[in-house]
């Protein structure tokens, strides 16, 4: 019998400014469709799309979406890094002990004493297939 993989799954409203993402588990992606199907976010009628994809297993890029304020506008807006990572939660850690609090300026990877924005917390995690990444989780331990 061939185990069980990990699904993500993503309800989609306004071409995808809102998302709902649920992981599940299942034998392939008919079956995951099956069990979105299923779900009362599908029946609800707010979603205009459901997509799905197979969560990585080992390393993978995983993109971290995080919010940071600039000291020059003094407003909040995004931006990301990319981090090799095992798993969504190793990309947070890694995020959270290594960047947030600390500053840049141009490049959201790159940090420096005197930059106008500072990293702040992370809002969203996704996974990110072939992307070259800024800094690597699995070598962290």
């Amino acid at each position: 019998m061939e185990e069980k993989k990990k699904f993500r799954i993503s309800f989609l409203a306004n071409c995808g400014m809102h998302a709902v993402h649920k992981d599940v588990t299942a034998q392939d992606s008919d079956e995951a469709f099956s069990i979105a199907y299923k779900m009362p976010e599908a029946r609800s009628g707010m979603y205009d799309e459901i997509s799905l994809m197979e969560i990585p297993q080992g390393p993978t890029v995983i993109g971290v979406k995080f919010q940071y304020y600039d000291s020059v506008f003094k407003e909040h807006f995004h931006d990301r890094i990319f981090i090799l990572a095992n798993n969504e939660e190793e990309a947070i850690e890694y995020y959270n002990k290594h960047y947030k609090g600390k500053r840049f300026i141009h490049e959201p990877a790159c940090t420096v004493e005197d930059g106008k924005c500072v990293r702040g917390d992370v809002v969203e995690t996704y996974f990110v297939a072939g992307a070259m990444y800024h800094a690597d989780a699995t070598k962290s331990k």
